[in-house]
């Protein structure tokens, strides 16, 4: 991947901004599994998870090959935690689950959106990777859907 010294910082930021909203979401879907009652919502997690995976896998590739590396967000990571925490607290039953699930991938679409809208002159395969993520958000929105 060849980037000019221009644009290097911010496909670096964004690269980083990837890492962390797939890295949150494994995190997210982690920690709500063992909650969770309805094996077809457990798969469909899962699935999902394995999505997240992957684009974190890449990402920090992506960032090795540019001599950089993850630089995690652990402001957002506890806010995350806390957040899972309490929204399932009281109510762990697969259509409140999915409701968290689904509001977690809207908030991520939202936010990936965003700031790839701020970087619009991302490397194609970085834009790629976001693009992958945001499908991957849209996709586990979709297939948590039927759960509500």
């Amino acid at each position: 991947m060849i980037l000019n010294k221009q644009n290097y910082d911010r496909n670096i930021e964004l690269l980083n901004y990837i890492y962390n909203n797939a890295k949150i979401g494994s995190q997210s879907i982690a920690q709500i599994l063992p909650k969770i009652n309805n094996k077809n919502l457990q798969d469909t997690l899962l699935g999902q998870l394995s999505g997240y995976q992957n684009v974190v896998n890449k990402a920090s590739e992506m960032l090795m090959n540019l001599n950089s590396t993850p630089k995690e967000c652990f402001i957002d990571k506890i806010s995350q935690k806390t957040g899972i925490a309490v929204n399932t607290m009281t109510d762990t039953s697969a259509s409140h689950i999915a409701q968290v699930m689904i509001n977690e991938n809207t908030s991520g679409v939202i936010e990936l959106t965003k700031k790839t809208n701020q970087i619009s002159d991302c490397h194609q395969n970085i834009c790629k990777l976001c693009d992958d993520l945001v499908k991957i958000q849209e996709d586990g929105t979709q297939n948590l859907k039927k759960f509500l």
